[in-house]
């Protein structure tokens, strides 16, 4: 049976960590990541059911220029760096968590932030990925602590005269770094949600979906259910987030504005019983002992928001 093929371009202005937000959907580290500018071509990220896998660098005229197999976060920065590359293609294979209930192959359509540089090419780029890639869903992602920037509302406009024009392709916004909010000192998930909902109407975004994301947690969540090397610090980090995980798991899927049938899809899978035995396994970090934890760590990846951004890509 041949398998359904669904273009996910993403969009988002500088230091709203598209890159963390990719390698989360991706389950890797694939994609350098930082507060500078990091993409300055497309590159077309394919998660399939095949086996293959790769990555090729091509020129404007569509001949390759590089080809590799083990494909890493150095080597497409390199590439991403050449002048002669105009695009790229990266194929991964699809993660736990997609293969089980996926008969769609996603394709991602990662493009420069137009405001990374003065250099009007990255205009063009974007221009030249939204007119020819039949982009089936845009996901758009917000910085919770840097709403309402001019960049933003350049960036926006421009997606709102694209929209008006492909009423038929959906639109996801999605509020990145909601776990670095203090909400002891009043930065209320809540309060951040209602303040994006009313940005986007203003700009023109009639009853947004907006899913707040934890992406470096997520992907620190993945890795480590992976059986993939995770920092210490990146450890330190997410037996933190699981604290707050383990008091209310529901709290940023009833704060998210979309679907309720999905809304409720992820309740289940937060109300499943689990295993709290994480921080032995970080004190052990034993491959024997990985899989005693993995059904929580799943789980977080549901509280996260990155399971929400997948099933909603992964429905229809």
């Amino acid at each position: 049976m041949s398998l359904k093929t669904k273009n996910i371009l993403v969009m988002a202005t500088m230091s709203a960590g598209k890159s963390t937000v990719l390698n989360a959907l991706l389950g890797d580290d694939l994609l350098h990541s930082g507060n500078e500018a990091t993409t300055s071509t497309i590159m077309r990220l394919h998660t399939k059911h095949s086996s293959e896998f790769g990555a090729i660098s091509y020129c404007s005229d569509k001949l390759p220029i590089n080809r590799e197999i083990l494909v890493n976060d150095e080597i497409l920065r390199t590439w991403n760096k050449d002048d002669r590359v105009h695009h790229i293609d990266v194929f991964t294979k699809m993660t736990d968590l997609h293969k089980k209930k996926s008969q769609t192959n996603l394709v991602y359509i990662d493009t420069p932030g137009p405001n990374n540089s003065q250099d009007i090419s990255h205009q063009e780029l974007l221009d030249s990925a939204l007119a020819n890639n039949n982009i089936n869903v845009i996901l758009y992602i917000l910085n919770c602590s840097q709403l309402a920037t001019n960049d933003d509302y350049e960036l926006l406009t421009k997606l709102h005269k694209y929209i008006s024009q492909n009423k038929g392709t959906q639109v996801i916004f999605i509020l990145n770094k909601v776990d670095v909010l203090d909400e002891e000192s009043g930065e209320l998930i809540s309060s951040i949600i209602k303040s994006t909902k009313l940005y986007l109407e203003d700009s023109g975004f009639k009853h947004p979906v907006i899913i707040p994301l934890m992406a470096k947690m997520a992907l620190v969540a993945k890795k480590t259910i992976a059986g993939k090397h995770v920092s210490r610090k990146e450890s330190r980090m997410l037996i933190n987030e699981l604290e707050r995980f383990r008091i209310n798991k529901h709290y940023l899927n009833e704060q998210a504005l979309f679907n309720n049938v999905q809304k409720k899809l992820i309740r289940r899978q937060l109300n499943l019983i689990t295993p709290q035995l994480l921080h032995q396994f970080f004190k052990i970090m034993s491959p024997k002992k990985a899989h005693l934890n993995r059904r929580e760590l799943k789980q977080f990846c549901s509280y996260s928001g990155i399971q929400t951004i997948e099933n909603i890509l992964l429905s229809n």
